[in-house]
Order: C-alpha cells, then sequence, then structure tokens
C-alpha cells in the first residue's frame, strides 16, 4: 500500500522514497513507491507533475491501495530516490479547486442548486449546476465568494468516522462508500472530496465569473481564480487601454466611444444602401419580364432582399446574384409563384446551400457566373429570360 503524503501535507513538495517495483508498459514505465506526495489526480482535478530521481513524471495511476507514477525512465527497484513535485502547478490547482468549492458552496447556500460537474483547466475552472442562475443572484454569488476568500477562513480536510459523518451535512456528486474525505470550511462549504487544497480560503485571493452559458438541463460557469484572475484582469486592462488610445478616449468612456462609432457606422450603411437602391431602381426602369436575372456586385444578403422586392414588381419570377465567381450569393423572389423549388435545384446543381419561404429564397453557390445564367437560361419558367 502506498503512503499518501499528500494528504498528511499537501505542501510537501520534496520527500525520499523507496522504488517498490518498475514495469514497463507501453514505452513508459509504471513506477510504484512506497511513499509518495505526487497527487494521482481526481475529484476534478489533474495529476501532479514533477521528477523521481532523473525519471520526468509524466502521468499517474492509482488503485484501491496504491499510487503509480508513469515515467519516461526505469528506476531499480529496491533503491532510495530523491523526488520533487512541480511546485508551481501543485500550488496553482489547489487554489482553483479550493476556489471552486467555495463558490460552489456559496451557490448551493443561495440558490439549493447542485454542482454535477467540475473540470480544472490550464488556466480556468468550469462548474456545471443543475439549474438557472439569474445574472444578479449570479453577482451576489460572486461577491460573496470573494468575501469568504478575504476572510481567510481555515480549509479542514479529514476523514470523519462513520459516526460523525451520520450527524454532518455535506455535499456529495455521488454515493461513496467508506473512507469519505471530507473538505470543510467553516460557514460555507462542507463537501465531499479526494482532491488536494490550500490550508486558508485567503490563498485562492480572487474568484472571477467570466461567462454563465446554458447546458443540458443547467448551466455551465467559467471561472478565474487565483492568478489565472489577477493575469485575466491585466490583459483585460491592456486591452480595453489599447481601444482607449484608439479612440482617444479615456478608458471609462471607451463603451460609450464604441457605441457612437457604431451608430455612425449603421448610418452611413443605411445612406449606401439608399443611394444602391436608387441606383438599382433607376437600372431596372421600364423593365417587364416573365423572368428577370440580375448581377450586381458588392451587395450584402439584406441588399439582396431589397433589391429583389424591387425587382419582383417588374417580373414574374426574379433573382438578383452578387459576389465573385466561386461564390456567388443570390436572392430569388416572385409575388405570384413559389420559387422554392427553383431555389433547390439551383442548390443541387452547385453545391450550394439556402432555402426560404414560398416567394422568396436566399442562398449562397459555388460557381462561375456564366454557369449560374447557364442554368437560369434553361431552367427558368417561360420562354422571356432577361439579364441585367
Amino acid at each position: 500500500m502506498t503512503r499518501k503524503l499528500y494528504y498528511e501535507d499537501a505542501y510537501l513538495f520534496e520527500f525520499d522514497a523507496r522504488v517498490l517495483d518498475c514495469k514497463e508498459n507501453g514505452g513508459a514505465f509504471e513506477v510504484l513507491l512506497d511513499a509518495t506526495a505526487f497527487f494521482p489526480g481526481g475529484g476534478g482535478q489533474p495529476a501532479d507533475k514533477g521528477v523521481i530521481a532523473s525519471a520526468r513524471v509524466t502521468g499517474m495511476r492509482e488503485t484501491d491501495a496504491d499510487v503509480f507514477h508513469i515515467c519516461d525512465a526505469p528506476l531499480a527497484a529496491g533503491s532510495r530516490v530523491a523526488c520533487a513535485v512541480e511546485r508551481d502547478f501543485r500550488l496553482a490547482n489547489m487554489r482553483r479547486h479550493t476556489g471552486e468549492h467555495i463558490f460552489t458552496g456559496v451557490t448551493h447556500a443561495e440558490t439549493s442548486l447542485d454542482n454535477v460537474g467540475f473540470h480544472i483547466g490550464e488556466d480556468y475552472v468550469t462548474v456545471d449546476f443543475n439549474g438557472d442562475i439569474p445574472p444578479q443572484t449570479l453577482s451576489t454569488i460572486e461577491r460573496l465568494a470573494n468575501e469568504t476568500v478575504m476572510a481567510c477562513k481555515p480549509v479542514n480536510a479529514f476523514f470523519p468516522s462513520c459516526d460523525e459523518l451520520e450527524n454532518m451535512a455535506y455535499r456529495s456528486k455521488k454515493e461513496i462508500g467508506e473512507g469519505i474525505r471530507i473538505v470543510a470550511i467553516p460557514a460555507c462549504d462542507a463537501c465531499a472530496c479526494c482532491g488536494i487544497h490550500v490550508s486558508t480560503t485567503g490563498e485562492v485571493g480572487m474568484i472571477k465569473v467570466l461567462t454563465c452559458a446554458r447546458y443540458k438541463s443547467g448551466v455551465r460557469i467559467l471561472l478565474k481564480i487565483a492568478a489565472d484572475a489577477l493575469a485575466d484582469y491585466g490583459e483585460r486592462v491592456q486591452t480595453v487601454q489599447a481601444v482607449s488610445a484608439l479612440l482617444s478616449a479615456p478608458p471609462q468612456q471607451a463603451a460609450p466611444a464604441v457605441e457612437k462609432l457604431i451608430s455612425e457606422r449603421d448610418a452611413l450603411r443605411r445612406e449606401n444602401l439608399r443611394w444602391k437602391l436608387l441606383a438599382f431602381e433607376r437600372r431596372i426602369a421600364g423593365l417587364s419580364a416573365e423572368n428577370c436575372f440580375v448581377f450586381e456586385e458588392n451587395l450584402e444578403p439584406a441588399e439582396l432582399s431589397e433589391c429583389c422586392s424591387m425587382l419582383c414588381e417588374r417580373a414574374q419570377v426574379a433573382g438578383v446574384f452578387s459576389g465573385t465567381d466561386g461564390e456567388i450569393r443570390y436572392c430569388l423572389g416572385s409575388n405570384t409563384t413559389d420559387v422554392r423549388e427553383f431555389g433547390r435545384r439551383l442548390n443541387d446543381a452547385f453545391g450550394g446551400s439556402g432555402g426560404g419561404k414560398p416567394g422568396r429564397v436566399q442562398g449562397r453557390l459555388n460557381a462561375l457566373r456564366g454557369q449560374v445564367e447557364g442554368f437560369l437560361r434553361a431552367n427558368a419558367c417561360g420562354s422571356e429570360v432577361l439579364f441585367l
């Protein structure tokens, strides 16, 4: 049985141990020590990294009694070896994990929702809950979680007796048998957990909610915790400062300045569309045909639709096309005829996509203009086909 030093002292990063066994497996070597401070991973927390003698630990595997270290070099059975856990990696994951417990404990207290999924990434944490959390409630949870951090409360990890466990309220995502390990934070959370944690909440530093998105029957929340939150804040400050400089506006006025630019852009787009439609109206003035198809440069999807509506007043079936050879956007329309089947055949002929309603179909084609014109001449309803 491996002695699990990581449960005795979560801050033990260097230790000596005896190699009990070493077996090759798929080009790597599974090393069994009599004692280890390498956390093998579990409860959403990644396994530790580090070195044993001259061998690098690249992975971990745990059975009921033993912890195996996947190494890139063999170690002699019976030898005494110096071991070193990668300190920064371990501490970062401890802080992230404790931060998740704080956030989940506060969320459960405020909403009665359960944590149904948890993952520690390279620089983030995600937590899944089995219900919705309104934005205002989420802001309250974030504030209360950070107040718990600043209170520097102790984080206690222990194996309670069966009698103690029967009288204890704690969270657990699944049924657990004997040997339950509890991680408890006073007046915040108690949870069954096999992970490694910091000793006080103050070591977490900061908990910041970035996103809350629908996930399955509940929500998935993306968190930045500890140094990850600080780094993310630094990146956002740099971005705001860069945008502020481009706008010649103070950082606090960056959002209103962007809104003003967007408003001015939209006004210019509307004016541009007005002139485009006037030019298009003059181009088709006096036209009258059974089928009329127009190829126009630089039209956006909404502009295609507007131009097609104008052309439908002059033709039984109208079509407006725009784009470059190889990627042509189109809008087919009619005030009297269902053009959906015509649009489907057009898409089928040129590997296109799109759809719509009886009187209006829009899509995109992988074709050359000449190919499209040939198809329209051969497949348009009626004998009169006019091209512009």
